[in-house]
């Protein structure tokens, strides 16, 4: 059984058995929550780790290691110390290094790109280090990512783009860092995400359309985790309403956050109307800004076959629509001097 498997399925049984999951304060009837796999690493405790290949590191009267550490995946070593260091790397991971658990390691710093060449990594555990930021492109090769564990470290900032690559991703820990605000288009990539953890932060408010993207999430916690301590002061305390004004969150089974949704918010990209009641745009137009706007008619080459598109899709190279507001990928039909299926590729006559 592959490793990534074995973990998904040792931590399933742990939740399972320990977390107590609030229902969506604005979701009447929240379903049982779903047969998530997580990855192991999110809810064990670390133990002491042994440098790779070599006698127990020496350790603090508390009993915590210090001093060097190495671990190799796949053929790479990576390596820092507990006392605090950046974490760096050498050689090239193999596509069999599908897991990377990190916690615990005294890393400091992601500056040095140690992810670079890894498309097979599907978990890695970064939580409980000293990593104050994270450096736009530093997890640009993980598109095959799923978990990704930042909790408990002391991140101020969420750059616009750094999680841009990961595609694939299901399950994001971010809650117990120091993170106080959020770019509107952080989690715009990230339509697979099911879990996502913010609490045990000191975010002050949402920016609208934040949440918009996640159209798979079901998990949504602005509190600290169940199961978990938080001081007050540092669990997102000011923050009070969620501006939730689509339905891009009816998947949402389970929330932990203020009860309030925020009041007369503008309509997302993709919706239309006076603020607090949106509609969408219809298929064949689109709308690219959050505000009150009209929807648009996708031009001439373009089309749009979904309601509540914030852009419209380009016909195949050598093809065009015969008017504005086409709705459907057949109505691309191949230029003159070209043949071809209508919506299909088109190659010189």
């Amino acid at each position: 059984m592959p490793v990534a498997q074995i973990f998904a399925r040792v931590f399933l049984a742990l939740v399972a058995a320990k977390a107590c999951l609030v229902g969506a304060a604005w979701h009447l009837d929240p379903k049982p929550a779903p047969a998530l796999a997580l990855v192991a690493a999110a809810a064990v405790a670390p133990a002491p780790v042994r440098a790779h290949g070599g006698p127990p590191v020496a350790g603090h009267a508390s009993g915590r290691p210090s001093g060097p550490w190495s671990q190799t995946c796949g053929g790479c070593t990576l390596s820092g110390d507990y006392d605090g260091a950046p974490l760096t790397r050498m050689g090239s991971c193999a596509t069999d290094c599908t897991t990377l658990l990190l916690s615990g390691k005294g890393i400091t710093s992601l500056a040095n790109d140690p992810f670079a060449g890894m498309d097979a990594l599907v978990n890695l555990d970064l939580r409980e280090n000293a990593i104050s930021a994270l450096p736009v492109g530093v997890f640009d090769a993980l598109t095959s990512l799923e978990y990704l564990v930042l909790s408990n470290n002391a991140i101020s900032a969420l750059p616009a783009g750094v999680f841009d690559a990961l595609t694939s991703l299901v399950i994001l820990y971010l809650y117990s860092n120091s993170i106080s605000a959020l770019p509107t288009d952080v989690f715009n990539v990230l339509t697979s995400l099911r879990l996502l953890y913010l609490g045990g932060n000191t975010i002050s408010a949402l920016p609208v359309g934040v949440f918009d993207a996640l159209t798979s999430l079901t998990h949504l916690y602005l509190r600290c985790p169940p199961g978990f301590t938080c001081p007050p002061e540092t669990d997102n305390p000011a923050l009070t309403c969620v501006p939730l004004y689509r339905e891009t969150m009816a998947s949402l089974d389970h929330y932990l956050g203020p009860a309030d949704t925020c009041e007369t918010p503008e309509c997302a990209p993709g919706w239309t109307g006076p603020a607090g009641s949106c509609t969408q745009c219809p298929a064949g137009k689109f709308k690219a800004h959050i505000g009150t706007a009209d929807c648009t008619n996708c031009t001439a080459g373009t089309y749009g076959s979904s309601p509540g598109s914030a852009t419209c899709a380009s016909c195949p190279t050598h093809s065009t629509t015969a008017e504005e507001g086409s709705d459907e990928l057949t109505d691309c039909k191949c230029n003159a001097g070209f043949w071809g299926l209508d919506g299909g590729a088109c190659e010189a006559e």
